[in-house]
């Protein structure tokens, strides 16, 4: 019971940008019980905005991984341009670009219609 109290503590304290909080309850979650994958993408954010790059980085790899298990392949793709994103901006351009061209990689495979994205040179349609 504990678990699903501090899991709700934690989803509740994200909703409200309380940033720490919503770290430190997400953080006991995913280690006493494991996180789903909407969850893990609240503990990625809430530790990039404190600053938690590297663990962040990791966190987004996780939940990214566990969409694609679910199958939810709209939300994993999502996780993959986050990730990317960040990676690129810290400077880290081979890993980033890596994490963006697979993004792009399963939005081709999947045919994803999703806003209009500028892939490889050219425009693929929404």
């Amino acid at each position: 019971m504990a678990t699903e109290k501090k899991l709700r503590e934690g989803r509740t304290a994200f909703r409200m940008r309380k940033w720490a909080d919503a770290y430190a309850r997400l953080s006991d979650v995913d280690k006493e019980a494991g996180l789903k994958p909407e969850d893990l993408e609240s503990l990625a954010i809430a530790a990039y905005l404190l600053g938690r790059s590297a663990e962040s980085n990791d966190i987004w790899s996780r939940a990214h991984n566990e969409f694609l298990i679910t199958g939810d392949i709209k939300s994993a793709v999502r996780c993959a341009f986050w990730l990317g994103l960040i990676l690129l901006n810290l400077g880290e351009s081979a890993r980033g670009g890596g994490w963006i061209s697979r993004a792009g990689r399963l939005l081709e495979e999947a045919r994803l219609e999703c806003a209009r994205v500028r892939l490889r040179g050219k425009s693929s349609p929404a």
